[in-house]
Formats: structure tokens, sequence, C-alpha cells
């Protein structure tokens, strides 16, 4: 990364802290009280989109979710040729940013409104553009990795020693299934 996408990224986590939490109202759920279920992620290649895609199949399958969408976020100028805008699965590019890392698109503009039950965030590190999106998003019930930076995003933190993707997934699905509500 270069001096400007340090100074661009400095000024989108400056702007995210001026824009202040949005009014919404935190509600707990499980996988049996989670009728609409969000999902964000970072695109980096056709490997992480078909971990996602297999992770809402299998959630479907195990719990009868029924509406689930995913919102994903790639670094490139234009759509890698493997993404494709669908039902249940979207994404923005990085031309679809504005200076400072928020994004203008369709795409995030409907993920937003949706009144999720549930918003878990798969994204590993502080990714500017999905933040954006995380703090507008009116959903119920926030999931993210812990992280002390982390701490104003998410309702539950999820601790996990190591970056891999599928024992965060586990976790989920594990601490969400515990909560009573």
């Amino acid at each position: 990364m270069g001096v400007v996408d340090d100074m661009r990224i400095k000024a989108g986590k400056h702007f995210l802290k001026k824009q202040g939490k949005g009014s919404r109202k935190i509600q707990a759920c499980n996988w049996d009280t989670a009728k609409n279920i969000g999902i964000i992620y970072k695109i980096d290649d056709e490997r992480s989109l078909k971990h996602v895609k297999w992770y809402i199949r299998e959630v479907k399958k195990k719990y009868g979710q029924r509406h689930m969408i995913a919102l994903g976020y790639s670094d490139e100028k234009v759509a890698p040729p493997y993404v494709s805008h669908g039902l249940e699965a979207d994404y923005f590019v990085k031309k679809e940013l504005n200076w400072f890392g928020k994004p203008n698109s369709k795409a995030v503009d409907s993920f937003v409104e949706k009144p999720f039950d549930l918003l878990i965030d798969f994204t590993d590190y502080d990714c500017v553009p999905l933040r954006f999106v995380l703090e507008k998003s009116k959903a119920k019930f926030k999931v993210g990795k812990y992280a002390k930076s982390n701490e104003p995003y998410y309702d539950l933190l999820i601790a996990i020693e190591n970056d891999d993707l599928n024992h965060y997934m586990e976790l989920i699905d594990k601490y969400i299934g515990m909560i009573k509500v």
C-alpha cells in the first residue's frame, strides 16, 4: 500500500468515528429466532467466495434458514469474473467507493436497508468499506471477530486464535446456537 492509500484509510476511519452510531434496537437472537440473516465479507479470491456460499448452504440445511443474503467487497476496480449479482449474494468494488472508502453502490444501499435479525461479518481485519456497511446496517444483532478495535461495532465478539475461517464459522454456529432468547 502506498502513502495515498494509507491516507485514504485514515480518512475513512476518521469519517466512521465522526459518523457516529445509528439508532437501532439491539436484540439478541439464535438460529431459531433469526429469520433474516446478512453476511458481509471481503472477496479475496474465488476460494473465499465459494467458502461463503458453502457456509450459506450449510446454515440453510442445518438450521432451516430461508432468508440469507451475502454482500462481498472486492478491492479490484472491476468485478472479478467469478462474482455475479444474485438473490442471495451481491457485491461492490473499489470503483464504487468515494475517496475515503465509503461505498456508493445500489447493492450496498439495498443491503443496509434490510432489517436483518442477524448480521455476520467474516472480515478478519479492519476493512473500511465494509465498516461503513456494518455501521449503516439496521441489523438487530451484529457478530464479528474479537479485537479491541472491534468492540464499538459488534454486539457479539468471537475470539479466535488464528485466522482460520472454518474455525471461525464453527464458533459462530456454536455461540449463536447457545443464545437463549
